[in-house]
């Protein structure tokens, strides 16, 4: 069943009841709170879809409420109203708590109504995002044997990693986040013009061991065929970019990268390739559809 309950936070008894009469006649289950403390105590029992909020004269103690309900819920719709107009800096206030949408008095309830139908639609949305990173953490990491290489946990398979980016897709459309996917192609090398012991299987090697070192729990790593990709959230192209200059430091470093012949084989051989989102959301899509 569709969750249609609704809190309604207001200090006015009369108002509280209005709310509660119109929205109980339209199909919706209603809760009501007076204060703060019966409304933390009120959303900890229960399971609400929207939270409607009067904007107290001293609106800071509503917005810390409210931005607490969107930390602990945050499938919560929330909605709150106000009886002045809101300038630029109390509008960034209420964004940064978290809440939805406002409405300012005199208003029509079938806006109100309107609004709140967006919501559920959107407490769907988030819950199924919800659904999906927690079916992606629990997702067994795939196997690898020491035939193939040794890799860290978050290394992952193609599937995975088209599971994860369609969420971080996602959350970098929510939030306005930028995502950026660096792409390792591994060149065959020429016997005749590089080291005898370097082969693609060294460089291969040498990155798995590499990337998991050099990037945050948050980045996903990919490998087929001896190629890499990652994914990097929250991260223009610029960091993308930082972040492949800082891995050829290391790989200078490595190992393999003793020779003083090796470093300018490895940078012909490693070619890396750049792409962020949204500007080139079509790339991201082929990864989703395992057309990359």
């Amino acid at each position: 069943l569709i969750n249609k309950k609704i809190l309604l936070i207001d200090t006015e008894k009369n108002v509280l009841s209005t709310y509660r009469t119109f929205l109980e006649e339209e199909g919706y289950e209603v809760d009501i709170a007076m204060d703060e403390p019966s409304a933390l105590e009120t959303i900890s029992n229960e399971t609400f879809a929207v939270v409607i909020a009067e904007l107290y004269l001293k609106g800071k103690k509503t917005l810390n409420l409210l931005k607490h309900i969107r930390e602990a819920h945050p499938e919560i719709y929330i909605v709150i109203v106000t009886a002045t107009f809101l300038k630029s800096e109390g509008c960034e206030e209420v964004i940064e708590a978290g809440v939805d949408d406002y409405f300012t008095k005199p208003f029509s309830p079938h806006a109100l109504l309107a609004n709140i139908k967006k919501g559920l639609k959107r407490r769907d949305l988030v819950l199924k995002n919800i659904q999906l990173e927690e079916k992606l953490t629990h997702t067994a990491q795939p196997h690898f044997t020491e035939s193939t290489y040794s890799f860290a946990n978050n290394v992952c398979d193609k599937q995975f990693f088209g599971l994860k980016l369609q969420n971080e897709i996602t959350r970098a459309k929510r939030y306005n986040h930028p995502l950026s996917i660096i792409q390792f192609e591994i060149k065959e090398p020429d016997n005749d013009k590089h080291a005898d012991d370097l082969d693609k299987g060294k460089i291969s090697r040498t990155l798995s061991k590499l990337l998991p070192k050099i990037t945050r729990r948050t980045d996903v790593i990919t490998q087929e065929n001896g190629n890499f990709a990652l994914m990097l959230v929250e991260t223009a192209i610029d960091g993308a970019k930082n972040f492949s200059s800082r891995l050829k430091d290391e790989i200078v470093k490595s190992p393999i990268g003793q020779d003083d012949h090796i470093p300018a084989e490895l940078s012909e051989l490693l070619t890396i390739e750049y792409h962020s989102f949204p500007e080139q959301a079509d790339y991201f899509q082929k990864w989703i559809t395992k057309k990359v």
